[in-house]
């Protein structure tokens, strides 16, 4: 065994550019979306942004974290990209944005419609799928939506608590 463990290279909390190969690659550190946080690789009018944006199917809702999800898509947009490369799906241009942006807020309205309350019971949570589902019939892997609906519904539940 080694004698100290091994840890990955980190590049730290803040945004930069690094040259690979003679390439300048912009690293933009982002907060919590899908994940806890994010790094958005930009390469001129070029991003590489991960599953924030995901074209082709359902979003993964495990975190229920919407609000800040829409903060990083505006983040994504303000890099002003011409092509934007998602971690699965055709890339594309600032549409792939509007229609991730489309889906969640569809999504949250959804789950506000049904008056969060206490934990997602499975009426509220089988109307909820059938209505994304019909809403987004051509995506894939609904799955990524209905495992997170509980987490979307306790965000919107602790705001209506919170006022």
């Amino acid at each position: 065994y080694p004698q100290t463990a091994a840890v990955p290279s980190v590049f730290g909390h803040a945004s930069q550019t690094v040259n690979l190969g003679g390439l300048d690659i912009k690293l933009h550190v982002l907060g919590r979306g899908c994940s806890v946080a994010h790094v958005v690789a930009q390469v001129d009018d070029a991003v590489f942004v991960g599953d924030l944006i995901n074209p082709e199917n359902h979003a993964w809702l495990e975190l229920g974290l919407i609000d800040d999800w829409l903060a990083r898509l505006e983040e994504i947009r303000a890099l002003n990209p011409k092509r934007i490369f998602p971690g699965r799906g055709a890339p594309g241009g600032i549409e792939l944005i509007n229609k991730q942006v489309q889906y969640l807020q569809y999504v949250q309205n959804a789950v506000r419609a049904e008056k969060p309350s206490g934990k997602l019971g499975w009426f509220a949570k089988q109307r909820l799928q059938r209505n994304i589902e019909q809403q987004f019939p051509n995506l894939g892997y609904a799955i990524f939506m209905r495992d997170g609906l509980a987490a979307v519904w306790a965000m919107e539940a602790a705001k209506l608590v919170s006022g």
